[in-house]
């Protein structure tokens, strides 16, 4: 039963008088070994679920202790005996070229018993067949370069890369691949001794930030390791915590410069980077860990397809003597290849609040130069989420505007609830050349020596206290060929004291979550959601304004037509205290063209 797809089910049905076959026999067997396996699969995972350590007694033998695992399939491979075997008799030994392999396990099954069957399809001239098949497992050898890496879950989220390895040593970083708006972010580096004799290392580099500070301010992270003497197999980690700026681009990156970094060892200084390393980060609207829930248990069942039936028990370094190898030494569970199962998960819960984790604490703490002195005053129950907030909007002006013609934003909501909120906005300018942008705020006929492309524009801000939202108007000075003006707006609403305490805002709003304005290419498709402040989320209802629009599911999703345009999606509440909210897509064919342009 070396199958792997497991569905549909389908069972006997039994009845007084049904003739019995062996291919009934085998369906029924076939039904409870799918239905065990596919839960295996999907509720278990794949890995190590007990035992399996391997050590050496001698540099020519592995043993291998019983214990079980779970392949990528929900199939059980058993060792229910201790195995000891000689390196030269394992599968594969004879293919081995270099000097790293990897011993691995997986599932297999053979017939038993023979026996003398007349009346069956006989497997021989002497009608002989197997009475048994008994589950097993198969030990082989293979060469790094011809094994199929297991991706862990950790590593869909937390991007592993080796920025400089030798036979000696190596430095990972650890940098997450998604990150969110207002939720600090980690990231890991690791300075660890593979083999030689103990040496002192000075290693310093800078990681460039974009969206993120860290805890000086800074938008880069000096990392150092300065006298680090290590032994084999002894590793030093340092942790750096980032924290977002108000708002966050859909795509951000960080890179160190090949330049910046620096390695000194036995005196010796040297730049070992041959190119520079960047780590691209996905911006998401909601938290990582309520994502990451929606992705996984958004999989169908085609999506989940294996991609390997081996556990891989040992990594091996092998020494090549005089016609035969010999082994040097031996990592076990190289992958970390494991079945984290409920009563573990249990334990490690309840033991958690013994063992807490030392916090990390940066260089000095992370202040808004401008704001933060002033509103220290105002106590812990102070929040700057509450009293600052920034977007993007994109105003369509249409192609070939004329100039002296006033273009009014449908009504924006700053998130800030009502009262009297101070609105500055600024056009962001992204550059051909690089992989980044500027923003020019009140007169940018002053940067025309610097730009060629800025934008003459005059604009107004109409506030409206009691919504919490505002609008934008925009009057050209010349005529420009764009479909629409990237701008940036920021919103701020100073705090009211009542004695030490500040009276926040207690009344719930909503808004429109990113994106909450884009320019998309014709029959494309864009999610829209609410967010709900100060309230419990309540049902919504999603409409297109304009006859031949586009539409838009219940759940968000909207599709663009093929007419170029621009569109407004509305948002509304189907409670009795209904709220809106808008938001607008331009539909625009040369979308790359005009992003690049403003």
């Amino acid at each position: 039963m070396l199958n792997e797809k497991y569905y549909p089910f389908e069972r006997n049905h039994y009845y007084y008088g049904k003739l019995l076959t062996a291919k009934d026999f085998e369906d029924e067997q076939i039904y409870l070994n799918n239905k065990r396996r596919l839960i295996n699969r999907l509720l278990g995972g794949c890995g190590i679920v007990c035992g399996l350590n391997v050590y050496t007694p001698d540099n020519e033998s592995i043993v291998i202790e019983t214990g079980l695992a779970i392949d990528e399939s929900g199939r059980e491979i058993l060792v229910d005996e201790p195995l000891i075997k000689k390196l030269v008799t394992f599968e594969g030994i004879d293919e081995i070229q270099g000097e790293e392999v990897y011993l691995g396990i997986k599932y297999d099954e053979e017939g038993t018993e023979k026996i003398y069957a007349p009346m069956s399809e006989a497997e021989s001239s002497q009608h002989t067949i197997h009475n048994k098949i008994k589950e097993k497992y198969k030990i082989f050898l293979i060469e790094e370069g011809k094994i199929h890496k297991p991706l862990s879950l950790l590593e869909r989220y937390i991007e592993e890369k080796i920025l400089y390895a030798d036979e000696e040593m190596q430095i990972k970083q650890y940098t997450p691949r998604y990150a969110s708006n207002h939720q600090p972010l980690k990231v890991k580096v690791v300075l660890e001794k593979l083999a030689g004799l103990q040496k002192e290392y000075n290693i310093s580099y800078s990681l460039q930030l974009q969206g993120f500070r860290e805890g000086g301010g800074k938008r880069q992270v000096d990392v150092v390791f300065e006298g680090c003497k290590l032994k084999t197999g002894e590793k030093v980690v340092k942790e750096y915590v980032l924290k977002p700026e108000k708002c966050l681009d859909n795509n951000l990156q960080f890179y160190i410069n090949k330049e910046s970094f620096n390695l000194t060892s036995h005196g010796m200084h040297r730049h070992v980077l041959e190119e520079s390393v960047r780590f691209n980060l996905i911006v998401k609207s909601t938290p990582i860990w309520e994502w990451c829930n929606e992705v996984y248990y958004n999989q169908s069942l085609d999506m989940l397809k294996t991609e390997g039936s081996e556990i891989y028990l040992a990594k091996i370094k092998l020494v090549h003597g005089l016609n035969k190898w010999t082994i040097e030494q031996i990592d076990t569970r190289p992958f970390k290849q494991y079945v984290y199962h409920a009563r573990q998960c249990m334990i490690n819960q309840q033991i958690e609040e013994y063992y807490k984790e030392q916090e990390t604490v940066p260089a000095e703490n992370y202040k808004q130069e401008t704001y933060d002195a002033a509103l220290n005053s105002l106590g812990d129950s102070f929040n700057s989420q509450d009293y600052f907030s920034t977007g993007i909007v994109e105003i369509p002006v249409g192609s070939n505007s004329h100039v002296k013609e006033t273009i009014i934003s449908d009504e924006i909501m700053h998130g800030l609830g009502p009262g009297t909120a101070y609105i500055e906005i600024g056009v962001e300018y992204i550059k051909e050349e690089a992989d980044s942008s500027e923003i020019i705020l009140g007169d940018a006929s002053l940067f025309n020596h610097i730009n060629e492309k800025i934008v003459k524009f005059k604009h107004g801000i109409r506030i409206f206290k009691e919504k919490g939202t505002f609008e934008i108007a925009i009057k050209l000075e010349e005529t420009i060929k764009l479909s629409a003006m990237r701008v940036r707006w920021y919103a701020f609403k100073l705090p009211e004291k009542n004695g030490q305490a500040v009276q926040k805002n207690l009344e719930g709003r909503m808004m429109i979550a990113n994106p909450d304005t884009v320019v998309i290419a014709p029959h494309e498709t864009v999610s829209f959601s609410a967010i709900f402040f100060n309230m419990e989320a309540v049902p919504c209802q999603y409409e297109v304004f304009e006859e031949g629009g586009g539409t838009i599911t219940n759940m968000g999703v909207y599709t663009a037509p093929a007419q170029e345009g621009v569109y407004t999606i509305q948002i509304q509440t189907l409670s009795d205290n209904k709220m809106t909210a808008q938001a607008f897509v331009v539909v625009d064919a040369s979308k790359k063209a005009l992003n690049k342009e403003v």
